[in-house]
């Protein structure tokens, strides 16, 4: 007897349900749905409703297994089929691992012949949108004595736990580390006092900080070179406005540079906001700008991005605003330094997008290396 199981996974505000159907050629011989307490994505419930579908099925049945969640399907092929991934390095990878470990025990124990398919969400298939409504009718239940209410982390015997202040992990534990460290080295960098700006005006302003962060880090995530040592001292240097400006050499030593105007103009004060905008600069910050965006534009056009107004004079609206993270700066300020603003995005919700305006603020920012009257920038961390 060959069984066709079709399953699908509902949530809407932290509420989630799922529901099964189980058919014999066109008969529906078996439904059923739950209510599960916890945060899920959708993917995650149609697991989880292909294990408690499966529940109910008899020992070494053939079973036909139709979900329209494709990360389900890529990761049976390679956990379940191919039988990888499975050593512990590569398995902290994989998100709610716990689910897999139970579905994989199952099938070795009832000696199940399960076969994946995909289909179509919404596609007017009797039995996949029989699925649908039982997990919403079982989302949207709030008090029905007759719902089975599950909360997965008390009844599975997980082979391993990861809690962080009493809240149960359920994504790929390394994938969690790497965030975590983002998210310490962020705070700690904020901490300093040479930070106190940015720790202070954090809220008033929304910053990218991922892509921010990978931009000013570049270097350091690449080889162990010379010159990758010098970009990624340059970076750091510059993001905390510490380059070697007039103002910061007269502090330190007053007997040798008299005075903390700018050698270039020799009229103001150079601090660090200064050497970006002096008029006797080599290259103006708007040329800068004009060609990073020239270089946006045609990354968007080999992709055929289309945006149906002016967003370059958007674009240089928008830098050309006071920064609330840069004191006495404008937000090409912040750009220079590589952070990444999101008023820059255009209210755009587009990944590429989004990459393709963080790759013109890395424009932005390595061109003042050869730019703005520095002849090089090692001259420049040098104080030559």
């Amino acid at each position: 007897m060959e069984n066709i199981m079709k399953v699908d996974g509902s949530n809407k505000n932290r509420n989630n349900g799922i529901g099964w159907v189980i058919m014999y050629k066109d008969n529906i011989i078996g439904k059923g749905n739950f209510k599960i307490e916890g945060k899920y994505e959708v993917w995650e419930l149609e697991l989880i409703a292909i294990i408690m579908g499966l529940l109910v099925i008899k020992k070494r049945a053939k079973v036909n297994v139709y979900t329209d969640s494709q990360v389900v399907l890529d990761l049976w092929h390679k956990l379940i089929i191919d039988n990888r991934m499975w050593s512990t390095r590569r398995i902290w990878n994989v998100k709610s691992v716990g689910l897999w470990r139970w579905l994989k025990f199952l099938i070795k124990k009832f000696e199940w012949d399960l076969v994946f398919y995909k289909v179509k969400s919404h596609s007017g298939n009797l039995g996949n949108d029989w699925a649908d409504n039982l997990s919403k009718s079982a989302l949207m239940a709030k008090e029905d004595k007759n719902l089975i209410i599950i909360k997965l982390n008390q009844k599975i015997d997980w082979e391993y736990n990861l809690y962080w202040k009493k809240e149960l992990i359920k994504d790929a534990p390394r994938e969690f580390y790497k965030l975590y460290n983002q998210w310490r080295y962020k705070a700690e960098l904020l901490s300093l006092d040479m930070c106190k700006y940015y720790r202070l005006n954090n809220s008033m302003e929304k910053v990218d900080w991922h892509r921010s962060i990978k931009i000013i880090m570049k270097a350091f995530n690449d080889e162990n070179t010379d010159k990758n040592n010098f970009d990624n001292a340059y970076n750091v240097k510059n993001f905390l406005e510490i380059l070697p400006v007039a103002t910061l050499l007269n502090k330190r030593n007053p007997e040798l540079y008299e005075s903390g105007r700018c050698i270039r103009c020799n009229y103001t004060t150079e601090t660090w906001t200064h050497i970006w905008i002096c008029d006797q600069a080599e290259t103006s910050i708007i040329q800068i700008i004009n060609a990073a965006f020239e270089n946006l534009k045609n990354k968007l056009d080999e992709i055929d991005f289309r945006i149906n107004y002016n967003f370059h004079a958007s674009l240089l609206y928008i830098l050309n605003e006071k920064s609330k993270v840069v004191f006495n700066g404008r937000i090409f300020h912040e750009a220079i330094k590589g952070i990444v603003n999101e008023r820059l995005f255009l209210e755009i919700e587009d990944k590429v997008f989004k990459d393709n305006i963080a790759s013109f603020v890395e424009d932005i920012m390595i061109w003042p290396e050869n730019s703005c009257g520095v002849s090089d920038a090692r001259d420049l961390m040098n104080g030559k």
